[in-house]
This record gives structure tokens, C-alpha cells and sequence, in this order.
């Protein structure tokens, strides 16, 4: 028995290892250009091996009723790109918020950055020539590529881990006496498979269909998504919901789980829940980013989270420069680590999401005549609302985004125990296949 386990892990390390090497292909390959011979061959190893190990490939015509994950993903180079971007996006949306909002040091932070982008990308389907080509440049890819890619992204995500759900649903709200085209309809219907309404979009009951909507597509996590009833002059509602519930692949025992401090970042100090556990995991520390980085896996391994602790010296905002690096983090070890981890909940409203684009340079979305091919629309607001909740058992978030239309106008193990207290201000990020980053956060205060 111990010679079938040891290599099974022996084979996952080895798994893991070439979705890595992968992943510094992809990451650096500015870097990897300059370098073209040994570049080419790299890669022509890394994927000769990851041929002969690789025990499964996405398929979306498959269906898996073993659990066992999609452990290989093989992304074109146009998939690869798009992800990439996505993912650099995430990175300055979040930092973007943080520096725009008054007293951040004393606020917590989540965002579906999945949910966000793929709302940008829905959006970017109905705005003019000039608008679609600021959107397509700012994220990266052309529309038709990022429509394809969140239409297989989403299957992928889907049923990458029967250990793990996680959804995407979209809806579009239509007057009854909307001139939107058909085309653009039919768009979200094939890409994003979204529901179609037509109702009375400023009465009351609509209010209670949409926010009913937003529940029941993240199980309860969201419910007064809108506010306020739909103003009369608002043609077209678009909304979209992602979920994630994940069981930890080695839990936490609740007998370990007791009560310690955690300092905030204004200096106050709070009595939380801290739990415990000491076991093998992903662990990646570099000095120039000033702190500790561990990944801890949810069912069967596809789905993860990964922890930022800043060195005790540094803030927050000191790290915020270093997220995109530490999303896409190439370089790690096994090492056995004594974690302490608190059980927290946090969640965020943004209905500011126009003016955080727009102070990133994303604008195209919010002129006059952005979507005139659509009736004469303009994009007047959009929201964002996200939920996360940790505890032994898992982790659970949610996301909801949605925008109103109104009339114009190399892996070494180690012996030495590394104790990693998260008690102080840290980021976090849940992923899916080391690459898919979906939802992050910071926690400076509890």
C-alpha cells in the first residue's frame, strides 16, 4: 500500500511540476522570446513528457462520473493569451480599488474577477467599432476570441472537480418595449447562455424577479443585489453570477480551532477563530516580495487558494505592486508548514465600477453613443457585489455583476518545519488549474 501511494504522489509531483514549467513558458515570455533556442527547446521537453503523463485532456463532449480532475489543460496560444491578460486585469482591478477607497488599510476587499471581465467582455458585444476596439485592446484579445474563450472556460470550470461546484449564469432584462437587436441577443445566448426576459423593467415585482434571480444563481449568498427599483427610462438590464463551493482537500480538524489574535492593519487587535493544521503543502517565498506564499487545495486538487503574508515590516499598499507576480507565481517548494489560518467572511459592494475602469484607462463602455447599435442605449451604471466565507470545511464565494442600459441621453523537499501564522493583513486568490484566477481578496481587519 505504501508503494502504490508513494507513487501516486510521486506522479502528482510530477503533474504538477509540468502544469509550472508550463506556466513559466507562458508567464516570461517576453523573456522566453529573447532567448528563442532555448526556448523552443524547453518547451519541446516540457510538452514531449506532459504527453506521455498526462492521464486526461478536457473534452467538452466528455463526461467523468469517477471525480477524477481534469489534471492537464492544454490552452492554444490565443486561450493562453486571453487568460494571461484576464488575469493582469484582476490584478490592477483589485489594486485600483483599494487605492480609490477612502481609508482601504481599515476595509476588507473581495472581487470576482472572473465575473468582472467576463461582464466587460458580454458588454464590449453591443458597443460601436471604436469603443469594441478600446475594450478588445484594453483586455487584450478581440471579442469573437474572448466570447469563445469564456464559453469554453466556463464548460471547462464547470466540470473540471466533482468535489467542487462552480457556476456562471447570465440574464438579460428587456423592456417590453425594447429596440435591441436580435443579434446581440443571440450572442449571449450562445457564448454566455443567457436567460432572456422581457418585462416591465421599472415595476416592483421585476426588482424582486432580478434580485430572486441573483439568489437563487448563488445559492443564497446574494440577495438584494439591486437596491432599488429600475428607473422608467431603462431599457435593458444585463446581469451575471458566479459561485464557487469548495470542500478542502485535507480539512481542518475543528478541534484544532481556537481562539487568537489577529492584528489589524490600524493596530487594533481582535480575538478570531484561528485554525490549525501541520501538513505538506505548496509553498513559495521570495526575498524581493517581501513575504510567504502557500497554496492549499479544495477537492480533488483542481480548484485552490492561494495566501499572501507580507513580511510583518510591510503593508498592504507596499504590496500590492508585487499581486501580479504572486497571481502567476512560477517558482515553488514542498515544505511541511505549521499554518495558522483564521475563519473569516467578508463581503464587498462596488457600485462605483464606471469610475474604477474609467481611472484605469477603460472608458470605451460609458459614452454617450457607445451602444447606438443597440437602440440608442447607454451603458449608465454597473455593480459589483461579491461574498466569500472560509472555515474548516472549505470555502464558499460568490459574485455578482450588472449594468443598466438607459435611453440615450522546480519542486525540492524539506524536512525543517515552517511555521506560518496568517494573523496579521494578507491576500488571498481561488484558482482553477494554476492559472484560472476567479475571485480575490484582502483582509486587513477583523
Amino acid at each position: 500500500m505504501d508503494i502504490v501511494q508513494n507513487a501516486l504522489t510521486f506522479k502528482q509531483y510530477i503533474n504538477v511540476n509540468l502544469l509550472h514549467m508550463k506556466r513559466i513558458l507562458k508567464c516570461h515570455f517576453w523573456v522566453i522570446l529573447s532567448l528563442v533556442g532555448m526556448s523552443f527547446f524547453l518547451y519541446s521537453c516540457a510538452s514531449a513528457v506532459e504527453e506521455d503523463l498526462s492521464e486526461k485532456t478536457y473534452n467538452e463532449n466528455q463526461d467523468d462520473e469517477s471525480g477524477t480532475p481534469y489534471s492537464q489543460v492544454r490552452l492554444t496560444d490565443s486561450q493562453w493569451n486571453t487568460l494571461l491578460w484576464l488575469n493582469y486585469f484582476g490584478s490592477n482591478y483589485i489594486q485600483e480599488v483599494y487605492k480609490s477607497t477612502p481609508n482601504s488599510e481599515n476595509s476588507n476587499f473581495f472581487i470576482g474577477r472572473y465575473n468582472i471581465a467576463m461582464m466587460l467582455a458580454m458588454l464590449a458585444n453591443g458597443a460601436d467599432e471604436e469603443s469594441k476596439k478600446e475594450i478588445s485592446q484594453y483586455l487584450g484579445s478581440e471579442i469573437e476570441e474572448l466570447n469563445s474563450f469564456f464559453e469554453f472556460a466556463t464548460g471547462l470550470l464547470k466540470r473540471s472537480d466533482n468535489q467542487v461546484k462552480f457556476n456562471s449564469a447570465t440574464s438579460l432584462w428587456l423592456s417590453n418595449n425594447s429596440s435591441v437587436n436580435n443579434g446581440f441577443v443571440d450572442l449571449l445566448k450562445t457564448y454566455y447562455d443567457a436567460e432572456v426576459y422581457s418585462r416591465d423593467l421599472s415595476a416592483g415585482s421585476t426588482k424582486e424577479e432580478i434580485n430572486q434571480w441573483y439568489s437563487n444563481k448563488t445559492e443564497g449568498m446574494i440577495q438584494e443585489f439591486l437596491k432599488n427599483t429600475l428607473p422608467p427610462a431603462v431599457n435593458m438590464y444585463a446581469g451575471n453570477a458566479v459561485f464557487f463551493n469548495g470542500k478542502w482537500e485535507i480539512p481542518f480538524d475543528k478541534a484544532n480551532t481556537r481562539k487568537e489574535i489577529f492584528h489589524s492593519s490600524d493596530g487594533s487587535e481582535t480575538e478570531v477563530e484561528m485554525m490549525h493544521y501541520k501538513e505538506q503543502m505548496m509553498f513559495y517565498g521570495e526575498p524581493e516580495q517581501g513575504g510567504k506564499v502557500i497554496e492549499l487545495s479544495f477537492g480533488n486538487g483542481v480548484y485552490s487558494i492561494i495566501l499572501y503574508l507580507p513580511d510583518p515590516a510591510m503593508k498592504i499598499e507596499d504590496a500590492l505592486p508585487f499581486l501580479s507576480s504572486i497571481d502567476s507565481y512560477c517558482f515553488y517548494y514542498q515544505k511541511k508548514v505549521n499554518l495558522s489560518l483564521p475563519k473569516f467572511s467578508i463581503r464587498s459592494r462596488n457600485d462605483n465600477v464606471k469610475d474604477i475602469l474609467s481611472n484605469m484607462g477603460c472608458s470605451g463602455l460609458f459614452g454617450s453613443s457607445t451602444f447606438s447599435g443597440l437602440g440608442a442605449l447607454q451603458l449608465s451604471s454597473l455593480s459589483h457585489e461579491a461574498v466569500f466565507e472560509l472555515d474548516e470545511s472549505g470555502a464558499k464565494a460568490a459574485a455578482a455583476s450588472g449594468g443598466i442600459h438607459v435611453a440615450h441621453g522546480t519542486i525540492r523537499d524539506y524536512e525543517k518545519v515552517i511555521d506560518l501564522a496568517f494573523d496579521r493583513p494578507f491576500y488571498f486568490a481561488i484558482t482553477a488549474h494554476s492559472n484560472f484566477i476567479l475571485f480575490s481578496g484582502i483582509v486587513n481587519k477583523l
